[in-house]
């Protein structure tokens, strides 16, 4: 049955069948959740129904509205003087109904509904019925406000980041297409928004295109197309022109959205002005090349210092040293050499020292981190010192219970050199017969190596000025040499093996000299004295096996890090061969072509010839074929790099062993001459028993 009656069918209609009717009627109405009014304007007649008053909070029409004059009381006063212009505007023109405005509800708050209308005229066409329908529009309303609140949160955001926003309806072919942007797109290229607004939509691409850097426009076109065509995520940087031609910086980043066949249909982005951070960018660069430039020329100069200090020593330190061991000589004069000896000794350790310290602050020293057996360094540093230990009347001691499975993660040569540092610095300033004690104390995720000694200890005050470059804390006015950079070496390596290094004061009992560290509880007894003591502390490794992680000590280390007392009681003799070896010596300073024939003089074993040209040096090699060939690196119209390249590329002759004495001694000029090919680079002043400990390794016994 149908829900309306037609009218010239209602008068057939039994009452009941119409009471059906309107029973349904109504039924709509409150289920609908609209307000349904109707104006008669022939006699001011008002009803209204539907639910929507109820949802206002009138529990009954007669609540509501119950005539046309007091529809007032409930359209909002900013309103009211627009609903009636409409109204009276339908009534005499014939305009339509349909407005928004807001409504009271019962509790006094205003609801946002919209009305719509239409009326019924008679044949004078002056209306004699106006209907309509009002529905609720409030959380529409809701809606569009927090719409526009988070578009102005998103325009004050851009606002403040200077960004600009875009989006590219993509043409087809990937051509151009309409270019939606934000005014701060353009206000980057100077434009302002009034010439913004006018720009054609269409041709804002192109005009945006026209102002990119050539040289960047291709890389950027690049980049838009493995976008499209990859997918490969579009974030690239270019230089662009504004109006006056300044250059500047901006970073575009954005994302297609691609249609079923795979093409892209619609593209969004933003754009950045990244012109400081290119500047910075330009900055650091530009201070990092300084800086290099300045670390090169520092190494530069110490390189060359280095060797112009080494090649006179080398001549001091090799004639003294020959003079020690000549047993013709008194031994007053013996006792001058060694004198000699000593004080050119202290002068090498000062270079090796200033050049350690070089490369460590330059960042150049590489390590390799891997368990290390602190046990075993230790021994090898107590059997180093042990000479001078004796000499002083110092004892060693080393408490090493389970030191057999205590193990840390750290470079086994670089350890060394700062533990023999320590050492060393524990009987250098240490009392007449004291002690040294080292000890190991594992923690959870650490392990510490700790190392005391009786002396006097440092105070307080001077605690401060440790680890600085050239402070020796006052003892630059002993009798101790030394330089003032060992501990800050020993440091710096220490924290590049991610540990660290701390000092302590070290007590122990005067009496029967035994170490007590740790027990100061703040009682001032009088056997009880304050010595120094260094504390190492390294992560943890796992054990390994005693035979692991072999290492052979770097001599240059030892060399740096140890007093020599008696050269005599350390000779080396060279071994006897089955015949009379021939060797070459290529080398252009006159003393220490000197110094090798004095010291061969004596070997009857060994027939030298020197030569001071490389190229004459070389057609020697080639007709006397010799067992060993000694070698400079800086000779005159070629260097000792080059010519043993030579050398090891002659299938004649490549197979004799090439040695360097070079007073290059940086670590990079070692590296450069092993890697040309030398068997063997020993660097100047060279010691007797290093050289002799080679002769007898590369020539035939």
């Amino acid at each position: 049955m149908s829900l309306w009656l037609p009218e010239d069918d209602i008068l057939s209609r039994s009452p009941e069948v119409l009471q059906q009717a309107l029973a349904r009627y109504r039924r709509v109405l409150d289920g609908s959740g609209y307000a349904f009014w109707e104006w008669g304007l022939h006699d001011n007649s008002y009803s209204c129904g539907g639910s929507f008053w109820s949802k206002l909070g009138y529990m009954t029409i007669e609540e509501a509205v119950t005539c046309v004059e007091n529809v007032q009381e409930y359209v909002h006063p900013d309103d009211f003087k627009m609903v009636s212009e409409v109204v009276l505007n339908h009534l005499r023109f014939n305009t339509p109904i349909d407005m928004v405005y807001r409504i009271k509800a019962k509790d006094g708050r205003y609801w946002w509904t919209q009305a719509c209308a239409s009326s019924t005229r008679d044949e004078n066409d002056r209306v004699t019925y106006l209907s309509g329908v009002n529905f609720d529009l409030s959380h529409l309303k809701d809606t569009e406000k927090a719409l526009r609140l988070s578009e102005a949160r998103h325009e004050r955001i851009l606002a403040a980041s200077n960004d600009g926003i875009w989006e590219w309806s993509i043409g087809d072919n990937n051509e151009d297409g309409l270019f939606h942007t934000s005014h701060s797109c353009w206000q980057h290229l100077g434009y302002t928004e009034e010439e913004v607004d006018s720009l054609p939509e269409n041709e804002r691409l192109s005009i945006w295109r026209s102002h990119i850097h050539p040289d960047d426009l291709l890389n950027a076109q690049r980049a838009m197309k493995r976008h499209f065509f990859l997918k490969d995520p579009f974030d690239v940087e270019y230089r662009m022109f504004n109006h006056e031609g300044r250059i500047f910086w901006m970073r575009s980043r954005g994302q297609a959205i691609f249609n079923g066949a795979g093409r892209a249909i619609l593209m969004s982005g933003i754009n950045i002005d990244i012109t400081a951070v290119k500047e910075a960018e330009k900055r650091v660069r530009k201070a990092k090349n300084e800086a290099e430039k300045a670390n090169n020329a520092k190494s530069t100069f110490l390189s060359s210092m280095s060797h112009e200090l080494r090649t006179p020593l080398n001549a001091i330190m090799g004639f003294s040293q020959l003079a020690v061991n000549n047993s013709s000589l008194p031994s007053s004069q013996r006792e001058s050499a060694k004198q000699i000896y000593s004080a050119g000794e202290h002068l090498l350790r000062l270079i090796n020292d200033v050049l350690d310290l070089a490369q460590v602050e330059a960042g150049k020293i590489t390590l390799m981190l891997e368990p290390v057996l602190p046990k075993r360094i230790i021994q090898d540093c107590f059997a180093f010192v042990s000479p001078l230990a004796v000499e002083r009347g110092i004892n060693l001691h080393f408490i090493d219970s389970d030191a057999d499975t205590i193990c840390v993660y750290a470079d086994s040569m670089r350890l060394k050199q700062c533990l023999l540092n320590i050492i060393n610095n524990a009987v250098k300033y240490n009392t007449d017969n004291g002690s040294v004690f080292v000890s190991l104390k594992q923690k959870k995720n650490s392990v510490c190596i700790i190392v005391e000694d009786t002396g006097s200890g440092i105070s307080s005050e001077k605690q401060k000025q440790l680890f600085q470059p050239f402070n020796r804390l006052g003892a630059e006015h002993s009798a101790v040499e030394g330089s003032g950079i060992g501990l800050v070496v020993t440091k710096e390596l220490v924290e590049k093996m991610q540990g660290t290094l701390s000092y302590h004061d070290a007590v122990y009992n005067l009496n029967d000299m035994k170490g007590v560290a740790g027990k100061n509880d703040g009682v001032v007894k009088n056997e009880l004295q304050s010595g120094s003591g260094f504390t190492i502390e390294l992560p943890v490794a796992n054990p390994i096996a005693d035979d692991q992680g072999a290492y052979v000590l770097d001599e240059s280390i030892v060399q740096n890090n140890l007093l020599n007392d008696s050269l005599a009681s350390k000779n080396i003799k060279l071994a006897t061969f089955r015949r009379r070896q021939s060797l070459i010596y290529i080398e252009d300073n006159l003393p220490n072509i000197y110094l090798m024939r004095e010291f061969l003089a004596e070997h009857s074993q060994i027939a030298l010839d020197c030569c001071s040209d490389p190229l004459v040096g070389l057609h020697r090699i080639r007709q006397q074929l010799p067992d060993l060939i000694l070698l400079d690196v800086n000779l005159p119209n070629i260097s000792g790099i080059d010519l043993v390249k030579l050398i090891k590329a002659d299938k004649i002759i490549q197979h004799i062993p090439v040695l360097a004495l070079s007073a290059n001694a940086m670590p990079f000029d070692i590296q450069k001459g092993k890697d040309a090919g030398f068997d063997e680079y020993l660097t100047k002043p060279v010691n007797i028993n290093s050289l002799v400990s080679r002769l007898n390794q590369f020539l035939l016994v």
